[in-house]
């Protein structure tokens, strides 16, 4: 079953320790950028949340997902030193337990797609692994720490990447958040035998 909410990131309307797993893509916050013709342009056309605000968004998905439980934070490469501070073990209780590398294909899988620039363009995206508390074990031991799916443009998600890193931490039954839904992508991955909720400031 699948639900499809608007709810406000700092004050989800959910019970503390709710969710067995939250896969999610954070709107990191970036400076404008400066397009070819010497413009300042957003590098996005939806609301971003401050470095600063993001630690409160955290401690909030902290409090909902149940202790032991897994969550997948997708990181833009230049934000992952930024998120990394966030979600400090030290001092937050996150715990970090590895990073995994989705590397971009072309729609049609028959490449890696590439972003912009000149040398060395981007062609991944890190998703960071983390756990409340002491996390529970993988369900799944055959998979590797890159996954390849193909990229929808934007900040879209694949669903297919959603379905591999629900399936290897949540058991049929389980329940799981997307509090930065988007576009859903965990809402059209097919995952019929979870409880799964997406949410977003405007969806």
């Amino acid at each position: 079953m699948h639900s499809r909410l608007t709810a406000d990131i700092f004050h989800l309307p959910f019970p503390t320790n709710s969710f067995d797993t939250v896969v999610t893509d954070p709107p990191w916050h970036f400076e404008l950028r400066v397009s070819p013709r010497a413009k300042a342009v957003r590098a996005t056309d939806y609301p971003l949340i401050s470095d600063q605000n993001m630690y409160a968004a955290f401690s909030e998905i902290y409090r909902v997902l149940r202790p032991g439980g897994h969550c997948y934070v997708f990181v833009p490469e230049r934000k992952l030193r930024t998120a990394l501070e966030i979600i400090n073990p030290e001092r937050t209780g996150w715990g970090y337990f590895n990073t995994v590398a989705w590397v971009k294909l072309r729609r049609d899988g028959t490449d890696v797609r590439l972003g912009l620039g000149h040398t060395y363009r981007g062609a991944w995206e890190p998703i960071l692994c983390l756990a409340k508390l002491r996390r529970r074990p993988l369900l799944r031991h055959d998979l590797p720490n890159v996954l390849f799916a193909p990229a929808d443009g934007g900040s879209r998600k694949p669903p297919e990447l959603y379905y591999t890193l629900v399936t290897a931490s949540t058991a049929p039954g389980g329940t799981v958040l997307d509090p930065f839904c988007g576009t859903d992508s965990l809402g059209r991955c097919g995952l019929t035998e979870y409880t799964t909720v997406s949410s977003d400031i405007a969806v």
